[in-house]
């Protein structure tokens, strides 16, 4: 069997260290994604003594239809005058 040439022993050497790169980073990929789903589990959440931690319930208002319309329209109506590089319209948002 013929010998490999240097160049070709590097190229494999190379090859073979991107490979194991490669799988190194899939790997810690999935464990994050392991992690998050652990996080996102309701039944996985408890404190130190194993009861069961309840989530708070959101304190942010939700917008009214009438708000959103009006966000919608001083928007379109910036873009149009151009209005959005004036001194004070991001103040208004």
């Amino acid at each position: 069997m013929a010998r490999r040439s240097p160049q070709s022993a590097v190229k494999r050497a190379r090859e073979q260290a991107l490979r194991e790169k490669r799988e190194q980073k899939q790997a810690k990929k999935d464990a994050r994604a392991a992690e998050r789903r652990r996080a996102d589990d309701p039944a996985a959440m408890s404190d130190a003594n194993g009861n069961r931690i309840r989530r708070q319930p959101t304190t942010r208002r939700l917008r009214t239809t009438r708000t959103t319309n009006r966000i919608r329209r001083q928007r379109t109506n910036d873009a149009l005058s151009g209005a959005a590089f004036v001194e004070g319209a991001a103040e208004r948002r």
